[in-house]
């Protein structure tokens, strides 16, 4: 039996581009030569086994069927050439697709009957949605930690009053780093699209809008870290006034 790997890219509604890699392999280990560092890992296995539960971002093609059904099968050089033979087909359609999370695809919608190609561009999608799903609740899981706030309320909003309060002098600047990381990264949550930075990052600029909360004190540490966070790609300074961060204009040149 050969082993073979090929990249697959799956083109999402909003332009992005995700790439991962199938492999078709005797093990659910085996090393895919195409993109070692894919987002997502597609596994045609070939032979029945109860392999443990795989990574994250891998969903494992399971036949009901002996492995010899496969042994005198070459897969191609290119995916889009790949096909199955009816009984092959019907091998993985009878069998199951194991992931770490709860996948909206069966193996009958991605083995169907009659065909000799397996959709696997659907199985793709299936796969990052659940990925996006699970890393999207891992941000609001943060959010809700980070702001202290009871299971009632809603976390996306919350962040958007924090970040926009009504009063314009309570509302942080814009313009540092990490409130305008957070500006960004509400849009995308509210697309249900996890924000493009990691969530030690996401966090520590949680931190940094807490300390705009209208009744903190502000501790010299903390000031400290706000203007070494807003001046290197700030246009203007801040100063305190009132205990509240107030922004300088720019001089003019006399």
């Amino acid at each position: 039996m050969t082993e073979q790997s090929w990249p697959l890219s799956v083109r999402e509604p909003n332009g992005r581009t995700r790439r991962g890699v199938v492999a078709y392999a005797r093990s659910p280990h085996a090393e895919p030569e195409a993109g070692a560092a894919a987002e997502f890992r597609i596994v045609l296995l070939t032979r029945a086994a109860r392999p443990k539960l795989p990574a994250d971002a891998t969903a494992l093609c399971v036949p009901a069927a002996p492995a010899r059904l496969f042994a005198g099968f070459t897969p191609p050089s290119r995916l889009s050439s790949l096909r199955l033979s009816e009984e092959q087909m019907a091998a993985y359609r009878g069998g199951s697709i194991i992931a770490a999370m709860p996948l909206e695809v069966a193996p009958a919608d991605v083995f169907r009957a009659g065909c000799e190609r397996p959709d696997l561009q659907r199985l793709a999608s299936a796969l990052i949605a659940a990925l996006d799903a699970e890393l999207v609740a891992a941000y609001v899981g943060t959010l809700r930690h980070a702001l202290g706030l009871e299971s009632g309320a809603d976390p996306l909003d919350e962040l958007a009053v924090r970040l926009s309060p009504p009063e314009a002098s309570e509302r942080p600047p814009r313009r540092a780093p990490g409130i305008a990381r957070l500006h960004r990264a509400l849009e995308r949550l509210r697309r249900y699209e996890a924000p493009g930075v990691s969530l030690d990052q996401f966090a520590e600029d949680l931190r940094l809008l807490r300390m705009f909360a209208r009744d903190d004190a502000w501790p010299r540490d903390a000031m400290q870290r706000l203007l070494t966070d807003v001046q290197p790609r700030a246009r203007a300074g801040v100063r305190v006034r009132a205990g509240r961060v107030v922004p300088i204009g720019r001089r003019r040149p006399r």
